[in-house]
């Protein structure tokens, strides 16, 4: 079934209309018009006005004067399709006075909740509790038709062409509450129908049950209106003098509970990162679509999530928090609903454990939510230390233990440090003689404070953890052993037991002054029987009598030492010498054969920690200890030394040392720039004497042996040669030096003319060489000019020729060109005439003489032709 109400059916349909609404007085209508206004504003008031859910039917007046002057209130509505980056948006087609739109999405702002309308409020079916995906379906069915650009329609709630049920794409027109009707029936959720036939509540099945048009005294101004379709009360909206019940049923109702998002769950999680916590929160809502605002702890404004299309049935959000303050948070759906601020919240504390030297503590930095139990950790303590005391922002909370826990209920950040003190153990016991008696007043030296035994031999001191150490007790007459105490890490006993003595030990060291050990040293002195000396350590040890006193002097051969007075002895005691080598100078120069000092030999084998090394006379000094010897070796580059023994030094000794130059071989070759050699080149510079120069051979080689050191400016010398110099050396190897020599050359130039002083072009000159001398070509410019360059003593001939012309001179010689050779003129003599004789048969005539006689006083030539007629 199609209604088809454009064209002039639909014009005579409108004016009907119209009339019958004329035929109420005005007055009345107006009356009427504005009791339905007021009342159908008072019960929208009641619904909900500030927030709707997707999917939801939305209403708010019909913004028509004609219709408000009528007194009919017929309203607008649409599907509210929740919100697009914060927008929200209205699915709708919507009509003018003079026409209508098409279906379309428009801002929810500007179409429902603009301050120039009244809003209602948002609809929803009762008959079911509507879920995320009945809602996602209602806005998916307007979504296709408002893509489908429907247009609009006054007088039905929905045209279409072809059968039942009506697919979207076979609407061709609609009215907004059509519009509504269609996206909730198409899915199967009843909202209005005819109480005269409830079972034709589908619009999609159903269609004239939604657009039919009785009486508009009896019924409503249409059967299916979205006033009617939103339940407004009876007699509401229906026309003048209408006070009938409702016709029809609707299951839409105002939305009285709005659908807010929901907090299901939330908690707060530690992390395997102390200094960071995570809270996790889940929130739902029905529309599936949403956001999250929330604020971090430290900040004083709230962020905003992306939104999210996964909010049904629950989404979870993690957020971390890293330092103290409070976590907020709440949610907002797609409509726009919020629960208000914050939904859920979490207060969170800082505690920052501060290490030092001697304590770590760990973690560094803790996140913790308020009320919740921290625990620091003193990780690493310094060896021989414990913990003193722990301490919270200053104020101390604890005494020792290795760890704290904490627990605290405000957002601030809190410092924990500890203190820390040495840790002390006990060493005590007794001194006894071998019968078990304590010996009062024994001193013992070694620990860190002095300890004496008291009456009954007991004594008791404190060390600190590891300490160790040698302690020796000490009592005149006695003699006790020392004991080697520690590392000590608990209380220690150590007793020592002590002989009544009438000896003590005198022992010691003899050293040098840098502390090396002196083997071998007599210590004169003592009342021993035998000699007592020092071992290889440089220790002594021997007994003398109890008060015994005396002098006693080091004597080594080669040493220098102080006496030293000992005693009145009554202990053993320790008493140590110090040495000093007696010295002697080794000195001597380093020269050549001739006599000529040697500066800056190095000579190896002294015992010197700085290198001894001659002065520009060739002298050296140094000095060696009484009886030293050793083998020393001069060494200079360039030279050979022999070795030398010396010593055992005794006294201040000469020796001196001869050096001989090393030669190096410098060879190489003389050659040509085209590399082949050059014999007989002098090379001067080497030091080599006049009657015996250094000179190449035929092959261009040379060489020559000069000594180390040897440098100089060597420059090859050859006659008609050019060579360049260059300084060598100093030499302290065999090298290579090689040269190169160009040959020098000279100009041969002059001119041709004729015998009336014009210039001849064109004539070549050949330069014909002898004894292997090389052969040159000159040939005249314009101007008659020729030059030509030959090579250093060049010897041969030069010939002018020109076809025709006969020179003078014919030819002229060189012998030995060392010069430049300019002027070398040429002159034409005479101009050669040629030709053929032939008979009528075009064969030559032998012996024909030809006369040439000359005019004007010239000269008279003949020729005669010869077998070939020329």
């Amino acid at each position: 079934m199609r209604r088809d109400l454009t064209g002039t059916s639909g014009i005579l349909l409108g004016l009907k209309r119209l009339c019958t609404v004329w035929r109420n007085t005005v007055l009345t209508a107006l009356s009427a018009g504005l009791a339905v206004q007021t009342a159908a504003l008072t019960a929208a008031a009641q619904g909900n006005t500030t927030a709707a859910e997707i999917g939801d039917a939305v209403y708010r007046n019909l913004d028509s004067w004609i219709i408000r002057l009528l007194g009919y209130n017929y309203n607008h509505t649409g599907i509210f399709a929740g919100q697009v980056q914060g927008v929200p948006y209205v699915l709708e087609v919507e009509g003018r006075l003079f026409g209508g739109d098409s279906t379309h999405k428009n801002k929810f702002s500007s179409s429902f909740k603009n301050s120039a309308y009244n809003y209602y409020g948002a609809y929803t079916v009762s008959n079911k509790n509507l879920g995320f995906n009945d809602r996602r379906a209602i806005v998916s069915v307007a979504e296709i038709l408002v893509a489908q650009t429907i247009g609009y329609t006054y007088v039905d709630a929905i045209q279409y062409t072809g059968s039942t049920p009506i697919a979207p794409a076979n609407i061709t027109a609609l009215r907004c509450d059509g519009l509504v009707e269609y996206a909730y029936e198409q899915r199967g959720l009843r909202v209005w129908w005819p109480k005269a036939a409830s079972s034709k509540w589908a619009i999609n099945y159903y269609p004239a049950a939604h657009n039919d048009m009785p009486d508009l005294t009896v019924n409503p101004d249409f059967e299916l209106s979205p006033w009617a379709q939103r339940g407004a009360p009876a007699g509401a909206g229906q026309g003048p003098g209408y006070s009938g019940p409702n016709p029809a049923n609707t299951y839409l109702t105002r939305s009285a509970t709005i659908d807010y998002p929901q907090l299901s769950s939330a908690k707060v999680a530690h992390t395997s990162d102390p200094a960071q916590m995570n809270v996790i929160v889940y929130f739902g809502d029905k529309s599936g679509v949403g956001r999250l605002h929330y604020r971090l702890p430290g900040e004083s404004f709230y962020r905003t999530s992306s939104w999210s299309t996964k909010l049904y049935p629950t989404q979870r959000y993690t957020y971390s928090v890293q330092t103290n303050g409070v976590f907020s948070c709440y949610a907002e759906d797609n409509a726009g609903n919020t629960t208000g601020k914050p939904q859920y919240s979490a207060t969170f504390y800082k505690v920052l454990a501060q290490s030092n030297p001697g304590v770590t503590l760990s973690p560094q930095t803790t996140i913790e939510e308020a009320g919740q139990q921290v625990t620091i950790s003193a990780t690493k303590v310094a060896t021989g230390y414990k913990i003193d005391g722990w301490y919270v922002d200053n104020r101390r909370v604890q005494t020792g233990g290795t760890q704290l826990n904490l627990t605290l209920n405000d957002a601030a950040s809190h410092t924990v440090t500890a203190t820390y003190t040495r840790i002390y153990y006990r060493v005590y016991g007794y001194v006894k003689d071998g019968k078990g008696t304590g010996l009062p007043g024994v001193v013992l030296s070694g620990f860190p404070n002095s300890v004496q035994t008291d009456s009954s031999g007991y004594y008791s001191t404190t060390v600190p953890y590891a300490w160790s150490g040698t302690v020796t007790p000490s009592l005149t007459g006695w003699k006790f052993g020392a004991a080697r105490i520690g590392p000590v890490y608990g209380d220690t006993r150590q007793d020592f037991s002590g002989t009544k003595i009438i000896h003590y030990r005198v022992y010691g060291y003899v050293k040098t002054g840098g502390g090396a050990p002196i083997a071998g040293v007599t210590l004169q002195g003592f009342p021993s029987s035998v000699p007592v000396k020092t071992d290889q350590n440089g220790y002594y040890s021997t007994s003398v009598p109890y008060r015994w006193s005396g002098v006693v002097t080091p004597i080594l051969s080669g040493w220098n030492f102080s006496s030293v007075s000992i005693g009145p002895v009554t202990k053993d005691t320790p008493q140590n010498f110090v040495g000093s080598r007696i010295f002697y100078r080794v000195y001597g120069y380093v020269r050549e054969g001739g006599g000529a000092p040697i500066s800056g030999v190095t000579l190896r084998g002294f015992p010197s920690s700085v290198a001894v090394k001659t002065d520009q006379n060739g002298y050296y000094s140094t000095s060696v200890w009484y009886g030293w010897s050793g083998t020393v070796t001069p060494v200079y580059v360039g030279y050979k030394f022999d070795s030398a023994q010396i010593g055992p030094v005794l006294k201040d000794t000469r020796r001196d040392f001869f050096g001989t130059r090393l030669t190096f071989s410098v060879s190489g070759y003389v050659k040509d720039s085209n590399g082949v050699g050059i014999p007989n080149v002098e090379l001067r510079g080497f030091p080599a004497p006049p009657w015996a120069p250094v000179v190449t051979d035929r092959t261009g080689h040379y060489a020559v042996v000069v000594d180390s050191w040897w440098g100089g400016y060597v420059t090859p010398v050859l006659q008609g040669w050019t060579f360049k110099g260059r300084t060598i050396g100093p030499i302290l190897r065999d090298v290579r030096e090689d040269f190169v020599g160009t040959r020098q050359v000279y100009e041969v130039s002059g001119m041709v003319l004729d015998g009336h002083n014009n210039r001849v072009a064109n004539v070549t000159i050949t330069f014909v060489g002898r004894g292997g001398k090389p052969n040159y070509t000159a040939k005249t410019d314009a101007t008659g000019k020729y030059s030509v360059q030959v090579e250093y003593d060049w010897s041969g001939t030069a010939t002018p020729e020109l076809t025709g012309c006969v020179f003078a001179p014919q030819r002229r010689y060189y012998t030995s060109v060392r010069s430049a050779h300019t002027n070398e003129d040429y002159g034409v003599a005479a101009y050669a005439i040629s030709g053929t004789v032939l008979d009528g048969q075009s064969k030559p005539l032998a012996n024909v003489t030809l006369t040439f006689a000359g005019s004007s006083g010239s000269g008279s030539y003949t020729a005669t032709t010869d077998a070939t007629g020329k």
